[in-house]
């Protein structure tokens, strides 16, 4: 007998199933649960955030958090499957196609990154706002992949979006490529940054720290550009000479890819001194 979130012919966001040899006897420990909850709520938040702001966000207002809220609206086969509806569907003013539209981004999202190696994502150039989620939901894959093992009981998660048949599955595998990738550094395109050096690797002289726009980056250097903007400075640190570097981010998966805090130098310029630009 078929139910209805095997045919998922009832419109919820999602459906989140658990499998492994015990869980319908003993279910799916409240901590492994509790965690998966919060990973995927996060997830639903984020794939709002990439369509709307485009990636360069993920600070949601309280409304549109109200209204991409989810709450467990049932189970099913004991307690290792559970049903989800949207909080806000209650209001006469619930805009369900916003609502439908975020659960179809992650969905792409997700298949896409279990598909497709998720560095050849990282290192696209043009990178599309389905690519920009992707990257983002990284971390929260990343503690849905925590929950597999044997002392957790749980082979794998399902996940089923709304009309779709078909799940998103996480599991041993799944972990084992997040586990090798995380903490890997992409190369990002090449850029400028300005701003007055604030710190320095004065020992090994292969760093210093820029401070641009109110954040301070990491710029990495060889030894000859240390040497050179170092000379600069020291003439001028009372000025608070202002330099201009072309280089490249230091880019990682599950970090802000618009917010990074190291970068690799090619080349240093002094550009303002004493109030005036230099050539």
């Amino acid at each position: 007998m078929t139910t209805d979130w095997e045919n998922n012919s009832i419109d919820r966001p999602i459906v989140i199933r658990f499998v492994g040899e015990d869980l319908e006897k003993v279910g799916v420990p409240i901590v492994e649960l509790s965690e998966s909850l919060l990973a995927i709520q996060h997830m639903f938040y984020k794939a709002y955030a990439a369509d709307i702001y485009q990636g360069k966000s993920n600070k949601l207002t309280d409304g549109e958090r109200w209204v991409l809220s989810l709450y467990m609206s049932g189970q099913a086969k004991r307690s290792d499957i559970y049903l989800f509806d949207w909080v806000a569907k209650v209001a006469s003013d619930f805009p369900q196609e916003v609502a439908n539209h975020v659960g179809i981004m992650l969905l792409g999202a997700l298949g896409s990154f279990l598909k497709e190696s998720p560095l050849n994502i990282f290192q696209k150039h043009q990178k599309e706002t389905q690519d920009i989620l992707a990257m983002s939901v990284f971390n929260e894959l990343g503690v849905l992949t925590e929950r597999i093992g044997q002392k957790k009981g749980i082979e794998r998660i399902e996940l089923y979006f709304s009309g779709q048949k078909k799940p998103v599955t996480i599991d041993e595998n799944t972990k084992k490529m997040v586990k090798n990738i995380r903490g890997k550094a992409i190369q990002g395109e090449a850029q400028d940054l300005i701003g007055w050096i604030s710190r320095a690797n004065m020992e090994e002289k292969n760093w210093i720290e820029l401070n641009t726009s109110g954040r301070k980056i990491k710029v990495y250097v060889s030894e000859k550009l240390f040497d050179h903007s170092m000379s600069e400075y020291v003439k001028r640190k009372d000025e608070r000479p202002i330099f201009k570097i072309l280089g490249n981010p230091r880019l990682f998966l599950g970090r802000d890819i618009f917010e990074f805090t190291d970068f690799d130098a090619i080349d240093i310029k002094l550009l303002v001194e004493n109030g005036r630009l230099q050539d």
